[in-house]
């Protein structure tokens, strides 16, 4: 009886899945090539996807939400999807190289969506973009609601000018990023002080900033960097937004499932330089933390060699080589103003040069510890000592600005070269660790193949080798029992050597030596 009941459950809830299913799908369209024609009368939030592709799986139900979540609040943008794979054409001719690509489009402006896959960001994408590129903002209890809702949106005070032309330019390109607001000088807030009119201002943090054309220059490239709040939590795809900034970033790479000082008191110190000297650094630096040292140490692949003198008689010989632990650290001393470390590893005695920052033995960036990173050129910047307080951090990043600390790391040729490799390292080692059969699959069919095909090829050679060899031989004897038979007939008999007539072979023995 109890077994009977849990399956009446089980189906019960399958079927209420189902529906759900079915009842989300009903609101995201499928699109055809029809669509071309159509579009053009409405605005559409279309997914291009490719029916292989994992990622878009994982999007699916969330893009169903959308499309109920949409429908629901009675939005004009309507939802769909499009097959990429079977409507090549279309796809290319809005400009999807990838799946999922995700677009709204709005008569014949095509925006695309670049921020993280959930519901609630793509639908405020959606509501941003689809409606009127710049707001007015008609009275002040109307701005409060508007910063009460939004962490950064920009304000443009004033009439007419060229300045509101370049305002304007400046939001068709960002929309997709942030909101654009006009007000009139009486609905801004009385602590706002305007020292001319017109003017740009951008609203975060609790404060507001003023665009200045002499300072800051271009005013759509001030937008593009002041439009991330000043102190973040910061992930792959968020560094990848900031490199457009042109902003350095300043990040406290912290395991936040670590409850110890060191972690909570590092993340305090750059919160605090992030918040007292925000006037100073708010136009050079982006602020914030990362959980986790995984996707800094791809960007820091670099910092895991370290230069080494090695020891060998009778000569001293420089190379560069790794060091890998365990390392057996004998002595520590200092010459030239550099730290040396006299260690023993695998047999080879050597000396190390700390090239500071963490500790340079090890193979990863040791945490707690801040890094400042240039994201549009892969340079980054390490203190070589431990952030003890907000001062110390303050010093290091005057140090950067007036450019007495070195830059590590870079995109030059080399570097680039030997992120490849570290790149492709990093993928067949994950490969391997995820799946171990997969990987000799992989890897071990294609190595097979090659060694199959070379082994072909080197034993055609020698046999071929062989044969040419064995008819040069067979051409010589040959040659030469010709030399013999005619020195043998132009001797007379009876000569004065007083030697006999020269005995010819019979014709039957030269043949078979011929053959």
């Amino acid at each position: 009886m109890a077994v009977r009941k849990r399956r009446d459950v089980l189906r019960l809830c399958a079927t209420v899945l189902l529906l759900d299913m079915a009842f989300c799908k009903g609101f995201v369209e499928d699109l055809d090539e029809s669509f071309k024609d159509n579009r053009k009368d409405d605005i559409w939030l279309v997914d291009f996807y490719a029916p292989w592709c994992g990622h878009c799986k994982k999007l699916e139900p969330i893009w169903n939400e959308v499309g109920l979540e949409m429908k629901s609040m009675g939005s004009p943008v309507k939802v769909g999807k499009m097959d990429a794979t079977s409507y090549s054409g279309i796809a290319s001719e809005f400009g999807v190289r990838g799946y999922p690509t995700i677009k709204l489009l709005k008569g014949d402006l095509a925006y695309n969506y670049r921020g993280p896959r959930t519901k609630d960001d793509i639908i405020e994408f959606a509501h941003r973009v689809s409606g009127a590129l710049i707001r007015p903002l008609p009275s002040a209890q109307m701005f409060e609601h508007v910063r009460k809702r939004h962490r950064v949106f920009f304000v443009y005070v004033g009439g007419e000018s060229p300045l509101k032309e370049k305002y304007i330019d400046a939001a068709s390109e960002l929309i997709v990023y942030t909101y654009f607001f006009s007000a009139s000088e009486e609905v801004v807030p009385e602590y706002v002080t305007l020292k001319e009119m017109p003017a740009v201002l951008v609203f975060k943090d609790g404060t507001y900033f003023v665009y200045d054309e002499y300072e800051d220059g271009d005013l759509s490239s001030w937008i593009n960097r002041e439009r991330f709040q000043n102190y973040l939590t910061v992930d792959g795809f968020l560094l990848y937004e900031l490199g457009d900034t042109g902003k350095l970033v300043a990040i406290a790479v912290i395991d936040e499932k670590n409850t110890s000082v060191e972690h909570i008191r590092l993340k305090s110190i750059i919160q605090e330089v992030a918040r007292d000297h925000r006037d100073e650094f708010h136009r050079d630096f982006q602020f914030g933390h990362m959980d986790g040292n995984d996707y800094i140490n791809t960007l820091l692949m670099d910092h895991t060699a370290v230069p080494l003198v090695v020891l060998q008689k009778p000569i001293l010989e420089r190379k560069i080589i790794s060091v890998q632990r365990p390392a057996w650290v004998l002595v520590q001393f200092s010459v030239c103003e550099l730290q040396w470390s006299l260690v023993a590893h695998g047999g080879v005695m050597a000396c190390v040069w700390d090239m500071g920052g963490a500790d340079s033995l090890e193979r990863e960036l040791k945490i707690p510890t801040v890094v400042v990173l240039n994201t549009s050129n892969q340079q980054y910047f390490l203190l070589d000592r431990q952030v003890q307080s907000a001062e110390d951090l303050v010093q290091f990043i005057r140090s950067i600005l007036d450019g007495t600390v070195e830059a590590q790391g870079g995109d030059s040729i080399l570097q680039r070269l030997k992120r490849i490799v570290f790149d492709a390292k990093a993928t067949v080692v994950s490969i391997f660790k995820s799946s171990p059969i997969m990987g000799c699959f992989l890897f071990g069919l294609p190595l097979g193949v090659i060694s199959v095909m070379c082994y072909g090829i080197y034993a055609a050679d020698t046999d071929g080798g062989y044969i040419e060899e064995r008819y040069e031989v067979s051409k010589s004897e040959t040659e030469s029992l010709d030399l013999v038979d005619e020195s043998g007939g132009q001797q007379e008999p009876g000569g004065g050597d007083g030697r006999g007539p020269a005995v010819q072979e019979p014709k039957d023995a030269s043949e078979k030596k011929r053959d």
